[in-house]
């Protein structure tokens, strides 16, 4: 998304609003380019959640009601963004990692289509400063997921 023909992309097409999901971390040219706002899906409640696999590690952390998504607007850290919406979601006995991601997607398409709406009309307002410790997370190891999985059963 960062190079020079993406750029170039997005100055000709003049976006009103950008929405992005699993992407890298957008750099300051391309942000620049936008001159709009840039939405980002994230896997995980912000700011507590940070980075990949924030659900899964809310539920490794004993922190259920921290499994869900933020949609933010992109700033140039990682998940810092101002945070327009989120959505706590419940899990099943059944869920695991590889059904995580599906299951926020699933329960959360109202909100994605909500909060666009309001971004694309000028209504989205961030919400007030979130309370929760900021904390960044990476994909857990094997070693990492293994202890999860047979100490605290989130697989």
């Amino acid at each position: 998304l960062n190079d020079a023909e993406t750029i170039a992309k997005i100055r000709a097409l003049k976006p009103r609003a950008v929405f992005v999901a699993s992407t890298g971390m957008l750099r300051r040219p391309l942000l620049e380019a936008c001159a709009c706002p840039v939405v980002n899906y994230h896997s995980g409640i912000n700011p507590a959640y940070r980075g990949i696999n924030g659900g899964y590690f809310a539920l490794a952390n004993g922190e259920p009601e921290h499994f869900g998504v933020t949609l933010h607007l992109v700033d140039l850290g990682v998940d810092t963004g101002p945070i327009l919406a989120t959505n706590c979601i419940p899990v099943a006995a059944n869920d695991n990692i590889q059904t995580y991601m599906t299951l926020m997607a699933a329960k959360s398409q109202d909100l994605v289509v909500d909060t666009m709406r309001r971004v694309l009309n000028g209504e989205a307002t961030p919400l007030p400063p979130s309370t929760l410790p900021s904390n960044q997370y990476y994909a857990p190891t094997l070693g990492e997921y293994l202890a999860n999985g047979l100490k605290h059963r989130v697989w």
